[in-house]
């Protein structure tokens, strides 16, 4: 072989293990986090207002697969509890009755459950995904394992899918999204046993304590105190400034003020 001849292939053999070297030094690429399982987060406040998170998911739900728009809010006076009346479920128009729609269900549904580098059904996860009810079957994300189960609720959903998100998912708060899991937000917190939640304001990373029993004055505005009762806590209870409490039980306008067990103690002015 011709000594130039020899040269270039050894030039060549070079190149490539040179480029051998490179691609070995270079470390794999990391798999994307894919933020936890969802905990199941009901309906607590009425806030009928679209979530941006929301807003997004169907954008590209309906950009990636197709079908309508069913809408996303609910009034908080119809029915019963729903995440509608939160602004953070949406009704994806399909009918179970038309092939069409059933292959897009399919298709759409299959890409939000399907595992991806092991990781169990990714893409719901990753857009803050909570359940899905469709055509007689429901899937739960905080039960994501279990797969698809009957679903014998008063409303089929064979004219959509329903899709309930997460906090995390409603506000955008997801991988999908940010890039990379966030810290769980628990939602509003209800104060009071059967009563609302105050409107979701921002995240909220602390679990909520459980609601107290709302204490009751008679229809004269006297309530019996309880032990250990002290006037902020009856401020809070009721909702009354701190002040006014003192003024309408005659307690000095500064300092601590002992409260016995029972005690009556006026939670408004006398009529």
């Amino acid at each position: 072989m011709p000594l130039a001849g020899s040269a270039r292939l050894l030039t060549s053999v070079l190149a490539v293990l040179l480029a051998a070297a490179v691609l070995a030094a270079v470390p794999p690429a990391q798999a994307k986090e894919v933020d936890a399982f969802p905990v199941y987060q009901g309906q607590v406040s009425c806030d009928p207002v679209a979530k941006p998170g929301v807003l997004a998911a169907r954008r590209l739900l309906l950009a990636k697969f197709g079908g309508g728009s069913g809408g996303i809010t609910r009034a908080c006076s119809s029915g019963g509890l729903s995440e509608h009346k939160e602004g953070r479920a949406w009704d994806w128009s399909l009918r179970a009755s038309r092939a069409k729609d059933r292959r897009i269900a399919k298709r759409a549904t299959g890409w939000l459950t399907r595992s991806v580098e092991g990781e169990v059904a990714a893409h719901a996860r990753e857009l803050g995904v909570m359940y899905m009810i469709w055509n007689r079957r429901i899937w739960r994300g905080y039960d994501a394992r279990s797969a698809w189960q009957p679903y014998t609720g008063e409303n089929p959903h064979t004219d959509h899918i329903h899709l309930s998100f997460t906090w995390n998912g409603a506000t955008r708060r997801t991988s999908w999204w940010a890039g990379s899991p966030r810290a769980l937000d628990h939602g509003p917190c209800p104060k009071w046993v059967g009563e609302l939640a105050a409107p979701w304001k921002e995240p909220n990373l602390s679990p909520c304590p459980a609601p107290l029993r709302r204490p009751v004055a008679n229809h004269r505005g006297i309530y019996r105190a309880q032990e250990g009762e002290t006037i902020a806590r009856v401020s809070r209870w009721f909702d009354r400034p701190s002040a006014r409490i003192r003024r309408w039980n005659g307690w000095p306008a500064q300092g601590r003020v002992e409260i016995e067990p029972g005690q009556k103690v006026r939670v408004r002015p006398a009529s």
